[in-house]
């Protein structure tokens, strides 16, 4: 397979993944149970350790995460892609290894801010047109 056609399937695939679902779960203020209310666990029983009182918090902690994680693997590989310049030491074979890395976490790091980009636009919409 093309180089080119590698890069665009994971692009895809990885545009699929962080795509922001949060948005398309918005919250309505419904009750959510306990959920999120804050109350203790009852001793004996097993309670939901999660804070989201609905499927759109849940969905928006969910990207929160993907996006501060994804963030610090986008530092370390930017770290990561100088080292392998400063290693190749003019070494033509392995200065076009680290500019293709560099280039792969550009383009990582493009998707991860456009994921976050596309979930601010939805969002907006979806409450201008709610009127939330």
């Amino acid at each position: 397979m093309n180089q080119a056609v590698k890069n665009f399937f994971w692009l895809a695939v990885v545009t699929v993944l962080t795509l922001p679902l949060s948005v398309l779960a918005e919250d309505r203020g419904s009750g959510g149970g306990d959920i999120g209310s804050g109350l203790p666990c009852p001793q004996g029983q097993i309670c939901n350790p999660l804070q989201a009182g609905s499927l759109f918090n849940f969905l928006k902690e969910v990207l929160d995460g993907v996006l501060r994680f994804g963030t610090i693997i986008v530092v370390l590989a930017i770290i990561y892609s100088g080292f392998l310049f400063v290693k190749a030491q003019g070494n033509d074979e392995e200065l076009k290894k680290a500019k293709e890395t560099f280039q792969n976490v550009m383009i990582g790091a493009a998707i991860l801010l456009g994921s976050w980009v596309i979930a601010q636009i939805i969002q907006a919409t979806i409450n201008t047109i709610t009127g939330a």
